[in-house]
């Protein structure tokens, strides 16, 4: 028991840190880049390749979390030690196998007591070749202390991009975040983009950006004022010239799904009229509004819930967009071995620059 508290403790101080740094931030803030010093800039002539996937704080699919069902009577607090291992060497047995040059990762753990207060980058980065050295990560839920009798101890969670390829940039962008609710600057999350700048040998730049947007927040337009700075960012950056990549969960369905497709309890956190359609209206998506409505739209869902009637994936949350300035290769959710590491599929694109 005191080593407990002890450990509580270490991870509250830990965590303070980045709760008050969270706090403070700024509307867009740079972030550290690790190991670009050890990695050679990208030849803009070949094809790269980005996965994508909401790892889940390698938490596995063996559980129903407390917050997993609108009535919170999920049973599980937490994943196992066992569990954490194990996922987190499935996760980088698919990463090898897919070699990607970039990977975005969302809900990476890092000083939560839930995952024994370990650095997730850290013991991914070591199941991984060392070609995979120059990352950089934000922040985006950081609590010292929360007192759900479930958790009784800090959180911190990430955006984690890992690249093959030297960062020379590396910014956190701060998403609007929901009103109203005096907690919500303490113990809410605070979203965000992590936008890292890729160096190619012809010193055309290549942004890349790794995102997870609000989930659910039935009522409110955070989602939509979320998805309309990602807009603006986006058009800037084709305003610019600048070729990019953004992926991640979205949270939000695809646009013209059939609402009757959700199941009922669950129909009250989407719009009729989702708020990603502006993205898809002004930008390419890597699955098409015609894939994802399609009669092989089962092949692009990305979100298996935890939950005891669901056994299947049986939506799609999360996307990958790009720019005029690329062209998509190949794409894919993959699926047939992934269905026991995380609650979300990864998805894998390939493009070519075509300035």
């Amino acid at each position: 028991m005191v080593k407990e508290l002890l450990r509580i403790a270490k991870g509250v101080s830990t965590m303070s840190k980045n709760w008050i740094a969270i706090l403070r931030s700024k509307p867009i803030e740079t972030q550290t880049i690790h190991g670009a010093d050890q990695v050679p800039v990208l030849n803009p002539l070949h094809p790269f390749k980005v996965l994508c996937w909401n790892i889940q704080y390698m938490a596995s699919k063996n559980y129903i979390f407390f917050y997993d069902q609108l009535d919170r009577k999920g049973g599980d607090a937490r994943p196992s030690q066992r569990d954490i291992k194990s996922t987190i060497q499935k996760t980088a047995k698919v990463i090898i196998d897919e070699n990607p040059d970039f990977i975005f990762l969302q809900e990476m753990h890092e000083g939560s007591k839930s995952t024994d207060y370990a650095d997730q980058t850290q013991a991914l980065l070591e199941e991984l070749p060392k070609e995979y050295c120059c990352y950089s990560e934000a922040f985006y839920y950081t609590v010292p202390f929360v007192p759900h009798p479930k958790v009784l101890g800090p959180i911190g969670m990430k955006l984690l991009t890992v690249s093959k390829y030297r960062i020379v940039e590396s910014t956190r962008h701060t998403l609007p975040f929901a009103q109203g609710n005096q907690w919500i600057p303490f113990f809410g999350f605070k979203r965000c983009l992590l936008e890292t700048v890729i160096a190619t040998e012809t010193q055309e730049n290549l942004s890349l950006m790794n995102t997870h947007l609000e989930a659910f927040f039935a009522g409110s337009d955070t989602s939509q004022q979320q998805v309309m700075y990602i807009y603006h960012l986006l058009r800037n950056l084709d305003h610019d010239s600048i070729p990019w990549v953004i992926g991640g969960d979205f949270n939000l369905l695809p646009p013209n799904i059939d609402l009757e497709e959700v199941e009922e309890e669950n129909r009250a956190l989407y719009r009729e009229l989702t708020e990603v359609k502006v993205l898809f209206d002004k930008f390419h998506s890597v699955a098409t509004i015609d894939d994802l409505n399609g009669a092989e739209k089962h092949q692009h869902y990305t979100h298996f819930p935890n939950h005891k009637n669901v056994h299947a994936p049986n939506r799609t949350i999360d996307y990958v967009f790009y720019s005029h300035l690329l062209t998509k290769d190949h794409y894919v959710v993959r699926q047939q071995d992934t269905l026991d590491i995380s609650d979300h599929l990864p998805i894998v694109s390939k493009f070519f620059l075509t300035i």
